[in-house]
Protein backbone atom coordinates (compact mmCIF):
# COMPACT_ATOMS: atom_id res chain seq x y z
CA UNK A 1 0.00 0.00 0.00
CA UNK A 2 1.32 3.71 -0.88
CA UNK A 3 1.80 5.57 2.32
CA UNK A 4 -1.26 8.12 2.47
CA UNK A 5 1.42 11.11 2.69
CA UNK A 6 2.67 9.88 -0.65
CA UNK A 7 -0.42 9.36 -2.18
CA UNK A 8 -1.63 13.21 -1.09
CA UNK A 9 2.13 14.29 -3.16
CA UNK A 10 1.13 12.54 -6.21
CA UNK A 11 -2.40 13.71 -6.30
CA UNK A 12 -0.29 17.53 -6.13
CA UNK A 13 1.38 16.27 -9.23
CA UNK A 14 -1.57 14.99 -10.92
CA UNK A 15 -3.40 17.79 -10.25
CA UNK A 16 -6.12 16.14 -8.29
CA UNK A 17 -6.84 13.73 -11.75
CA UNK A 18 -5.83 10.63 -13.17
CA UNK A 19 -5.53 8.41 -10.51
CA UNK A 20 -7.52 5.66 -8.38
CA UNK A 21 -7.06 3.40 -6.34
CA UNK A 22 -7.79 -0.23 -6.55
CA UNK A 23 -8.11 -2.51 -3.63
CA UNK A 24 -4.85 -1.67 -1.81
CA UNK A 25 -3.34 -0.14 -4.36
CA UNK A 26 -2.52 3.45 -6.24
CA UNK A 27 -2.82 3.77 -9.64
CA UNK A 28 -1.71 6.88 -11.66
CA UNK A 29 -2.68 7.57 -14.77
CA UNK A 30 -0.49 10.32 -16.56
CA UNK A 31 -1.12 12.24 -19.81
CA UNK A 32 2.32 13.49 -20.64
CA UNK A 33 6.12 12.53 -20.35
CA UNK A 34 6.43 15.42 -18.40
CA UNK A 35 4.31 14.38 -15.64
CA UNK A 36 5.83 11.14 -15.65
CA UNK A 37 9.09 12.96 -14.77
CA UNK A 38 7.73 14.76 -12.02
CA UNK A 39 6.26 11.22 -10.57
CA UNK A 40 9.61 9.74 -10.57
CA UNK A 41 11.86 12.80 -9.39
CA UNK A 42 8.84 13.03 -6.50
CA UNK A 43 9.81 8.96 -5.94
CA UNK A 44 13.39 10.00 -5.83
CA UNK A 45 12.51 12.52 -3.15
CA UNK A 46 10.37 10.90 -0.68
CA UNK A 47 11.57 7.00 -0.98
CA UNK A 48 8.35 5.09 -2.72
CA UNK A 49 8.78 2.62 -5.56
CA UNK A 50 7.34 2.50 -9.38
CA UNK A 51 5.76 -0.11 -11.19
CA UNK A 52 5.02 0.77 -14.66
CA UNK A 53 1.82 -0.91 -16.30
CA UNK A 54 0.22 -0.52 -19.49
CA UNK A 55 -3.34 -1.99 -20.26
CA UNK A 56 -3.49 -4.04 -16.97
CA UNK A 57 -2.17 -7.08 -18.02
CA UNK A 58 1.42 -6.25 -15.63
CA UNK A 59 -0.22 -4.82 -12.88
CA UNK A 60 -3.04 -8.25 -12.54
CA UNK A 61 0.20 -10.56 -12.68
CA UNK A 62 2.35 -8.49 -10.19
CA UNK A 63 3.46 -9.11 -6.52
CA UNK A 64 1.80 -6.41 -4.59
CA UNK A 65 4.55 -4.13 -2.99
CA UNK A 66 4.92 -2.08 -0.74
CA UNK A 67 4.92 1.93 -0.53
CA UNK A 68 4.74 1.76 -4.51
CA UNK A 69 2.44 3.95 -6.97
CA UNK A 70 1.41 1.69 -10.26
CA UNK A 71 1.99 4.00 -13.01
CA UNK A 72 -0.36 3.24 -16.27
CA UNK A 73 0.66 4.53 -19.58
CA UNK A 74 -2.98 3.64 -20.95
CA UNK A 75 -2.98 7.71 -21.65
CA UNK A 76 -0.06 8.18 -23.55
CA UNK A 77 -1.95 6.49 -26.39
CA UNK A 78 -1.24 9.17 -29.15
CA UNK A 79 0.17 8.63 -32.11
CA UNK A 80 2.54 11.65 -32.70
CA UNK A 81 3.57 11.18 -36.20
CA UNK A 82 2.91 8.82 -39.40
CA UNK A 83 5.60 9.23 -42.16
CA UNK A 84 4.33 7.21 -44.59
CA UNK A 85 6.59 8.34 -47.05
CA UNK A 86 9.55 7.06 -44.84
CA UNK A 87 7.16 4.40 -43.56
CA UNK A 88 8.18 5.30 -39.94
CA UNK A 89 5.39 5.60 -36.87
CA UNK A 90 6.22 7.66 -33.88
CA UNK A 91 3.87 6.17 -31.13
CA UNK A 92 2.83 6.23 -27.43
CA UNK A 93 3.54 3.42 -25.54
CA UNK A 94 -0.37 2.91 -24.13
CA UNK A 95 -1.67 2.80 -27.99
CA UNK A 96 -2.95 -0.99 -27.91
CA UNK A 97 -0.87 -2.76 -30.50
CA UNK A 98 -3.99 -4.53 -32.57
CA UNK A 99 -5.96 -1.38 -32.55
CA UNK A 100 -3.23 0.51 -34.38
CA UNK A 101 -1.84 -1.79 -36.63
CA UNK A 102 -5.94 -2.98 -37.55
CA UNK A 103 -5.27 0.78 -38.41
CA UNK A 104 -2.26 0.68 -40.45
CA UNK A 105 -2.56 -2.24 -42.19
CA UNK A 106 -5.53 -0.89 -43.97
CA UNK A 107 -3.00 1.57 -45.16
CA UNK A 108 -1.00 -0.59 -46.95
CA UNK A 109 1.31 -0.34 -43.90
CA UNK A 110 3.06 -3.46 -42.17
CA UNK A 111 4.91 -4.86 -39.19
CA UNK A 112 5.85 -8.53 -39.00
CA UNK A 113 4.26 -9.36 -35.81
CA UNK A 114 0.81 -11.17 -35.90
CA UNK A 115 -1.44 -11.11 -32.89
CA UNK A 116 -4.63 -11.93 -32.19
CA UNK A 117 -7.61 -9.74 -33.30
CA UNK A 118 -8.48 -9.02 -29.47
CA UNK A 119 -4.84 -8.87 -28.40
CA UNK A 120 -4.99 -6.12 -25.61
CA UNK A 121 -1.40 -5.26 -24.80
CA UNK A 122 0.06 -1.95 -25.50
CA UNK A 123 2.68 -0.55 -27.44
CA UNK A 124 4.86 -0.10 -24.48
CA UNK A 125 3.80 -3.63 -23.09
CA UNK A 126 4.99 -5.43 -25.87
CA UNK A 127 7.81 -3.60 -26.50
CA UNK A 128 9.36 -3.80 -23.11
CA UNK A 129 8.90 -7.49 -23.42
CA UNK A 130 10.09 -8.37 -26.28
CA UNK A 131 13.70 -10.46 -26.79
CA UNK A 132 16.09 -7.88 -27.48
CA UNK A 133 17.31 -9.72 -30.63
CA UNK A 134 14.42 -11.60 -31.99
CA UNK A 135 13.44 -10.16 -35.70
CA UNK A 136 11.08 -7.94 -35.01
CA UNK A 137 12.94 -6.04 -32.34
CA UNK A 138 15.81 -4.48 -35.15
CA UNK A 139 12.78 -2.40 -36.57
CA UNK A 140 12.49 -0.82 -33.20
CA UNK A 141 14.41 2.87 -34.32
CA UNK A 142 14.11 5.24 -31.20
CA UNK A 143 12.14 6.29 -28.05
CA UNK A 144 11.73 8.40 -25.61
CA UNK A 145 11.93 7.30 -21.70
CA UNK A 146 11.69 8.87 -18.21
CA UNK A 147 15.48 7.60 -16.76
CA UNK A 148 15.17 6.33 -12.99
CA UNK A 149 16.05 10.12 -12.08
CA UNK A 150 13.52 11.65 -13.94
CA UNK A 151 15.46 12.76 -16.60
CA UNK A 152 13.54 12.55 -20.28
CA UNK A 153 15.75 11.02 -23.07
CA UNK A 154 15.36 10.99 -26.90
CA UNK A 155 17.17 8.65 -28.64
CA UNK A 156 17.03 7.47 -32.29
CA UNK A 157 16.35 8.63 -35.98
CA UNK A 158 14.74 7.63 -39.21
CA UNK A 159 17.81 5.70 -40.53
CA UNK A 160 17.99 1.99 -41.34
CA UNK A 161 21.47 2.29 -40.09
CA UNK A 162 23.20 3.90 -37.20
CA UNK A 163 25.43 2.88 -35.65
CA UNK A 164 26.92 6.31 -33.43
CA UNK A 165 27.06 4.55 -29.97
CA UNK A 166 25.50 2.01 -27.90
CA UNK A 167 21.60 1.22 -29.26
CA UNK A 168 19.57 2.55 -26.41
CA UNK A 169 16.37 0.64 -28.07
CA UNK A 170 18.30 -2.64 -27.65
CA UNK A 171 18.96 -1.93 -24.04
CA UNK A 172 15.48 -1.02 -23.24
CA UNK A 173 13.85 -4.15 -25.21
CA UNK A 174 12.62 -6.63 -22.94
CA UNK A 175 13.52 -4.76 -19.60
CA UNK A 176 10.14 -4.66 -18.25
CA UNK A 177 10.34 -0.72 -17.40
CA UNK A 178 13.27 -1.34 -14.69
CA UNK A 179 15.61 0.48 -16.46
CA UNK A 180 13.45 3.29 -17.65
CA UNK A 181 9.81 4.70 -18.07
CA UNK A 182 9.18 4.31 -21.71
CA UNK A 183 6.98 6.93 -23.33
CA UNK A 184 7.00 6.95 -27.33
CA UNK A 185 8.47 4.09 -29.71
CA UNK A 186 9.92 4.97 -33.70
CA UNK A 187 8.94 2.09 -35.54
CA UNK A 188 9.97 1.05 -39.05
CA UNK A 189 6.74 0.06 -41.10
CA UNK A 190 6.97 -2.06 -44.69
CA UNK A 191 4.42 -1.47 -47.49
CA UNK A 192 3.42 -5.12 -48.07
CA UNK A 193 3.61 -8.14 -45.95
CA UNK A 194 5.62 -9.78 -48.81
CA UNK A 195 8.85 -8.05 -47.62
CA UNK A 196 9.06 -9.75 -44.32
CA UNK A 197 11.86 -11.84 -43.63
CA UNK A 198 10.50 -13.53 -40.76
CA UNK A 199 6.46 -13.16 -39.01
CA UNK A 200 6.45 -13.76 -35.42
CA UNK A 201 3.85 -13.77 -33.26
CA UNK A 202 3.81 -11.60 -29.94
CA UNK A 203 4.04 -15.23 -27.79
CA UNK A 204 6.91 -16.33 -29.60
CA UNK A 205 9.26 -12.78 -29.08
CA UNK A 206 7.61 -12.13 -25.91
CA UNK A 207 8.86 -12.97 -22.69
CA UNK A 208 6.70 -13.93 -19.67
CA UNK A 209 8.35 -12.74 -16.95
CA UNK A 210 11.52 -10.64 -16.60
CA UNK A 211 14.36 -12.54 -16.61
CA UNK A 212 18.48 -11.88 -17.23
CA UNK A 213 21.44 -13.89 -18.44
CA UNK A 214 24.19 -12.24 -16.38
CA UNK A 215 22.74 -11.19 -13.09
CA UNK A 216 25.67 -9.36 -11.67
CA UNK A 217 26.04 -7.46 -14.80
CA UNK A 218 22.44 -6.24 -14.53
CA UNK A 219 22.76 -5.53 -11.26
CA UNK A 220 25.84 -3.40 -11.60
CA UNK A 221 23.95 -1.23 -14.44
CA UNK A 222 20.79 -1.19 -12.40
CA UNK A 223 22.46 0.44 -9.38
CA UNK A 224 24.45 2.95 -11.62
CA UNK A 225 20.94 3.94 -13.42
CA UNK A 226 18.86 3.41 -10.48
CA UNK A 227 20.70 4.12 -7.17
CA UNK A 228 17.72 4.47 -5.07
CA UNK A 229 16.36 1.01 -7.01
CA UNK A 230 12.85 3.56 -7.94
CA UNK A 231 11.00 1.21 -10.88
CA UNK A 232 10.59 -2.34 -9.63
Amino acid sequence: MLLKKNQEKIIAVLEHKNYKSFQENFIAYPTDTKTISSLVKLANKFDFNIVTVGSGSTFNNSTNFDNTLYLSTAKLNNIIEVDMQNLFINVGTGMIWSKLFNDLNDKSMYFPLTYEKRCGRTIGGIFSTMKPFSSPATYFKGLEFVSPTGEIIRYGCKTLKNVAGYDLSQFMLGSFGKFGIITSVLIKLFPTEKTFFNNNTVPEVCLNNFTNTDYALFSRIKKEIDPKNILV
